[in-house]
């Protein structure tokens, strides 16, 4: 999953996290993500993929399978 990758690599960069800790599954709170972390992890996603995520939408994201569902439904990215 390439989207998965790239939140890991972002994630391991913000919140200085090993990346065997972070799976679809994780919550953001878990890996001691505060919600300026989580709109860090955002705005670097939209750099990278040219996308633009409303900040009401950003607040509803607990777990990484929040965020990359997003992408995939509602943005109808190719997230594999």
């Amino acid at each position: 999953m390439k989207a998965l990758v790239k939140v890991k690599e972002i994630l391991v960069e913000i919140l200085g996290v090993d990346e065997s800790q972070i799976t679809i599954e994780s919550r953001f709170s878990d890996l001691g993500a505060d919600s300026l972390d989580v709109i860090r992890l955002v705005v670097e996603l939209e750099k990278e993929y040219s996308i633009s995520i409303p900040d009401k939408r950003v607040e509803e994201f607990c777990t990484i399978k929040d965020l990359i569902r997003y992408m995939s439904n509602t943005l109808k990215m190719d997230v594999a």
